[in-house]
């Protein structure tokens, strides 16, 4: 029998590590679903609550920021497939990674979500998802809907 998921990502900040930037993010960089092109080569990040210390850390809701042992384990392959993986410079010399996750699919089911107010980009808030995991193809992944892909509506699909 095959079982399919999909999680949504959420990221409690009151338990998770953060990372911010100590010189500013250029505006080019709004973690939608466009590469980077190197626009954080020159930004230095920094560790917040260093005693929350994890795997995965806080950044932006549009992103993961993860350690070089995540880096190094098998998930990182779902991640390559899933955007782009750029090494952050670290205040501290941590070796911490951002998957900017460029790869979309369209799997809201217009008709059983429940929408909210649209926002100034023309993105729905989205008060209920439900999911058509009827056009999944891929074993697993980990992505973005389209319908809101700037506010980090992250999403990761396992068939077992």
């Amino acid at each position: 029998m095959e079982l399919e998921f999909v999680y949504e990502v959420h990221t409690d900040t009151s338990v998770a590590a953060t990372v911010r930037p100590v010189n500013p993010i250029p505006e080019s960089v709004n973690f939608d679903t466009l590469e980077t092109e190197g626009a954080l080569d020159d930004v230095v990040f920094e560790v917040v609550d260093r005693e929350k210390g994890a795997d995965f850390y806080f950044l932006h809701p549009a992103v993961l920021v993860f350690s070089e042992r995540v880096y190094r384990s098998d998930l990182a392959t779902s991640f390559e497939f899933a955007g782009e993986i750029v090494p952050l410079k670290m205040k501290g010399g941590e070796k911490l990674y951002l998957i900017n996750i460029v790869y979309t699919l369209t799997l809201l089911d217009y008709e059983k979500s429940k929408y909210g107010e649209y926002d100034e980009l023309g993105e729905p808030e989205i008060l209920k998802a439900v999911y058509d995991i009827s056009q999944l193809e891929c074993v697993s992944s980990l992505f973005k809907i389209p319908e809101n892909a700037s506010k980090g509506h992250l999403l990761y699909h396992l068939r077992r």
